[in-house]
This record gives structure tokens, C-alpha cells and sequence, in this order.
């Protein structure tokens, strides 16, 4: 699968107009993708209407119409945003630590972390479909780029990065769904993360000591010498 270079742009520009210099007024997508995260946040997805996100926006109807065909539009720009960020995220996490199996753990936590702490990303989990194919194209680079590294460093052993990348998306959406479903807890959803670990031949007795700890202690594994 190719990335979605499209949608990697997209979210790169709306991250350099999120704070605007010089007393600039901020654009009408902007506003609305802004005001849309706050309504469907506070009245979910499917209770949140166009009406009210132009309404918070403040912003014409013929604004919302200018940049987006529906709310389910809206909502995908959201989503490829907050998820541009954390891909970036995860790939500087994994390039400033020497100890990549960490940095897995990591990868997969700090998603199903996202998922509990931001309720609109989280509906956005269960919501939109297809949502696998999504992830995976604001993932896959920062992913090759990541795994790539461990691979050269001798930590992970993958056959195929590009397979161990689908493998792993996979995982993670699976294992949110099914925490934001009630089928697993939230604990249970981070010491999933060992099944994502084993994937790339990290020892299994590692990979149950980094599911174990806490994000605290894990972000100390990453970066031992900054705590």
C-alpha cells in the first residue's frame, strides 16, 4: 500500500496555520476544523450537525461548503491531522532512543493512549471506515522510517517491513476498537502491546517487562538519561 501523500500535505498545512503570527486572522478551514473537533467533542460524532460546527466556527454556510462536501469530510480532516502529529511523534520518539524494542512498546501504547485521552479521536476509531486504510496513510512513513532504524541497528527482525507495518496497524485498531467496544480494559489494551513486540522478534521476556510498566517509566526506558 502507498502513503496518502495528499493527505500527509493536508495535515502539514493545517498544522502551520494552527497558530498564526502577526495578529493574522485564522482561515475559514482552520476555524472549522477547529470548531468541529470542540462540537463533536462535546456532543459526539453522530449528535454534532453542520448547523452547529458552522455556529462555533463562526463562519458562513457557504464557507463550510467551500472546503468541505459534509461533516463526514470534516471529520476525516480532523482525524488526518491528530493522527499527521502523532505519526511524527512516534518517529522521533523511535530515531531519539537507542532502545528501539521501547520504542515499540511505545508506539503501540502512546496510540491506544491517544484513544483514551481524546474522546473525538476515539470516535473516530469506532466511526469511520474505513479507518484502517487511514491510519495506515498517516502512519506507514513515520512507521518505515522507524522500524527501518531498528532494523539496522540489529533490534527488530522483520522479513518484510512494509507486511510488519500492515501487521501492526492492524493490531492497534483491532485492540482500540475492542477497548472502546468494553470487550477488553484499558490495561488490558497496554499490555496488548507485548503481541505487537513479538511481531518484530523482540524476546519475549523483554516484551513482557516494557507491557508491564507504567508510560511514565516507559518514556524514562526511552530516554534514560533526560530523567
Amino acid at each position: 500500500m502507498t502513503r496518502d501523500t495528499g493527505q500527509k500535505t493536508g495535515a502539514q498545512e493545517e498544522r502551520k496555520a494552527r497558530a498564526p503570527s502577526g495578529g493574522r486572522r485564522l482561515t475559514a478551514r482552520r476555524k472549522l476544523i477547529d470548531a468541529g473537533y470542540e462540537v463533536m467533542g462535546r456532543n459526539g460524532f453522530e449528535g454534532s450537525t453542520i448547523a452547529e460546527i458552522i455556529e462555533a466556527a463562526g463562519v458562513g454556510v457557504g464557507s463550510f461548503y467551500n472546503h468541505f462536501t459534509s461533516k463526514e469530510e470534516l471529520a476525516r480532516a480532523i482525524f488526518a491531522e491528530r493522527g499527521e502529529d502523532l505519526g511524527a511523534a512516534l518517529e522521533q520518539a523511535a530515531l531519539a532512543s537507542s532502545n528501539i524494542a521501547a520504542a515499540t512498546c511505545y508506539a503501540f501504547r502512546r496510540f491506544i493512549e491517544t484513544v483514551e485521552s481524546d474522546k473525538v479521536w476515539a470516535a473516530f476509531v469506532v466511526q469511520l471506515e474505513p479507518v484502517l486504510p487511514m491510519i495506515d496513510g498517516l502512519l506507514r512513513e513515520h512507521a518505515r522510517i522507524a522500524i527501518g532504524a531498528g532494523v539496522e541497528r540489529g533490534t527488530l527482525d522483520v522479513m518484510n517491513i512494509e507486511t510488519a507495518i500492515t501487521a501492526f496497524h492492524a493490531v492497534m485498531i483491532a485492540i482500540a476498537k475492542s477497548m472502546l467496544e468494553g470487550v477488553i480494559d484499558s490495561a488490558e489494551a497496554h499490555k496488548a502491546s507485548l503481541f505487537a513486540m513479538r511481531m518484530f522478534a523482540i524476546k519475549e521476556e523483554e516484551a513482557k517487562r516494557l507491557a508491564s510498566l507504567s508510560m511514565a517509566e516507559l518514556r524514562i526506558e526511552l530516554n534514560p538519561e533526560n530523567h
